[in-house]
């Protein structure tokens, strides 16, 4: 085999290892992980452990939590956002949480007043149209 042929094979070889470990980088990454949801305007719903009872909360811009339950809303509440990371809380801090965001889901540590402590999951909810 001459010694420019021998360059080409090498040359293409190099480019053949460098797009597959290109490849391989790129799907190792969680893409969930990369693309954070920005909370505001958007609507989630969850089961408060404590209360047993299903709660909608609404990320309203300028930190206002709004949120429902056992058939009454209220606009006593106000969260955080930074990355993938919230802090949101309802009257007055009466309840808390600490939360972290993965795609279309907030999971993290609640807790109120009475010392009750709890990990509840909330799920992104979209309105059908």
């Amino acid at each position: 085999m001459n010694r420019e042929r021998m360059f080409g094979m090498a040359a293409a070889m190099g480019l053949l290892f460098t797009l597959v470990a290109i490849r391989a980088s790129a799907t190792d990454q969680d893409p969930e992980e990369e693309k954070v949801i920005n909370l505001k305007d958007t609507e989630w719903v969850g089961l408060d452990s404590m209360e047993k009872v299903v709660t909608t909360y609404r990320f309203e811009k300028g930190g206002v939590l709004a949120y429902c339950y056992r058939g009454k809303s209220y606009r006593n509440g106000t969260w955080k956002q930074d990355g993938k990371n919230v802090y949101f809380e309802c009257n007055n801090k009466f309840w808390e949480c600490q939360a972290t965001i993965t795609g279309e889901v907030i999971e993290g540590e609640t807790w109120n007043k009475k010392n009750k402590k709890s990990r509840d999951t909330f799920y992104k909810y979209t309105k059908p149209e």
